[in-house]
């Protein structure tokens, strides 16, 4: 057993943030379902109906977590939807607190509240899709490569290879943190011994069942990407640098607890000058390379690849983690020097929390775009035939909660508007103004907006009713 292990200090300290960590997700995992998560219990009707290629073949697709979803059914209610995120993300918690362990308890106290009291790993850890089980398998590979670097031991790559491809099932962004690891593991072989051929017995030993593992899954997706409608991306936005730096600044702008109106400039440089302050205190641990790596070389690296949706702020959460830890190590590194340093790090803790607080309790009031008070309002005025101008994305959520609030008024194709005139538009448009008035269709069919919700957060989509002109 590790020594670290036996301390009382540590036991405690798990066993407090661990409370809070699940407590925080459970109250996140209140409320009823978002968009992508009403969009993966639609992939599991789609498979039972026998279009499993297709479905299988999208993004939207979190494997292991639509398995769940599949096993406890689509009616359970919503906690029990996102019981097993919950439970993986008060995991991952805990999982960060263990790699810290050697570190001492100040470390492993710091890390954990970290992890625990975040916003995004809140949020994150309290939907029901497959980012909670990413961070945690992560965490798992950080681990694991961790000790076979120290031990210089090929034999945990067996299980390194598991917690990587189950990562992989759970968010195929996982494949970002594998490489990561892999350049991590050259960089520190290099370093430390000089020579190209350790270089390549050891990366080739740590990842040989990583690449095994992960040969069947790219098999049967290429099957079905071959077979069905080619990969789906829910939402194309085509690459753009100003949108991926907004993208990555608004996730560490909520994962450090910055104010709204904190320009991304600000963020960014925040963010780099907490890096380079890690440099100067943690020069000589191994790990910090690996965080580099992961906060700077991995989103630069998906910046040269001009990857599709770079936009969204939850596409960057590996790179958040890896911030969390460096802060972690940064913060019990200057609580062990006393004095100044020690009362700074109390003030960042302090900020940290604080910052987190304000945005966790916005996101308790707010939730992640309920629909049902607007259906509530087409119940009460009589139903009529509903349609949306982004309805191949909204009739599916549409439908769903329409089952649960007990109305059943048909749907109307937007391309059929002019034929069939609808009595109201629900729609999840993007657009950040939705105007008072509008028209649609050819037959220019006047409408006037009713309500509104205004999605806030990592999760959720804004909500607009429009009622027909009489």
């Amino acid at each position: 057993m590790d020594p670290a292990a036996r301390d009382p200090r540590l036991r405690a300290v798990f066993i407090v943030f661990l409370a809070v960590a699940l407590a925080l997700r459970i109250i996140g995992a209140r409320g009823e379902l978002w968009l992508d998560e009403i969009w993966s219990l639609h992939l599991i009707d789609e498979m039972r109906s026998g279009e499993a290629l297709s479905a299988l073949a999208t993004d939207n697709n979190h494997y292991l977590n639509t398995l769940y979803l599949w096993l406890i059914g689509p009616d359970a209610p919503p906690l029990a939807l996102r019981a097993l995120s919950v439970l993986l993300g008060a995991a991952g918690v805990a999982a960060a607190g263990w790699l810290q362990r050697s570190r001492g308890p100040a470390t492993v106290a710091i890390t954990m509240a970290l992890l625990a009291a975040c916003y995004p790993m809140v949020n994150i850890g309290s939907e029901a899709r497959g980012y909670a089980g990413m961070l945690l398998c992560a965490l798992v590979s950080i681990a694991l490569a961790d000790r076979a670097l120290e031990e210089r031991s090929a034999r945990l790559g067996l299980w390194l290879g598991i917690s990587n491809v189950v990562g992989v099932l759970f968010q195929p962004l996982m494949v970002g943190m594998i490489g990561s690891l892999g350049l991590w593991t050259l960089w520190v072989t290099w370093r430390e011994q000089r020579s190209l051929r350790a270089v390549y017995e050891t990366t080739r030993d740590l990842f040989a069942w990583t690449i095994r593992l992960l040969i069947p899954v790219v098999l049967v997706l290429g099957i079905a990407v071959h077979y069905g409608s080619g990969y789906v991306l829910g939402v194309v936005a085509p690459f753009s640098g100003a949108r991926m730096l907004e993208g990555i600044g608004e996730l560490f702008r909520f994962l450090i607890g910055l104010p709204e109106a904190s320009p991304i400039a600000l963020v960014i440089a925040v963010v780099l000058a907490m890096v380079a302050i890690a440099a100067a205190f943690l020069r000589r641990d191994r790990r910090l390379a690996l965080y580099v790596i992961v906060v700077i070389v991995m989103p630069a690296a998906m910046a040269l690849a001009q990857l599709p949706n770079t936009l969204f702020p939850r596409y960057y959460l590996l790179p958040g983690l890896a911030f969390l830890l460096l802060l972690g190590d940064l913060l019990g590194a200057l609580w062990a020097r006393t004095g100044v340093l020690r009362t700074a790090a109390v003030v960042a803790l302090l900020a940290f929390v604080i910052g987190n607080g304000l945005e966790l309790a916005k996101f308790y009031a707010k939730g992640r775009g309920n629909v049902t008070e607007m259906l509530g309002v087409i119940a009460r005025d009589g139903p009529g035939p509903i349609t949306s101008n982004t309805d191949q994305r909204d009739r599916i959520v549409i439908g769903y909660f329409q089952r649960r609030v007990g109305t059943d008024a048909d749907f109307v194709a937007y391309a059929d508007v002019c034929a069939t005139h609808p009595r109201w538009m629900l729609t999840s448009d993007f657009h950040p103004d939705m105007p008072d008035e509008t028209v649609i269709g050819d037959c220019r069919l006047a409408l006037h907006k009713e309500a509104h919700y205004a999605a806030w957060g990592l999760s959720g989509v804004s909500w607009t009713l429009y009622r027909a002109e009489q």
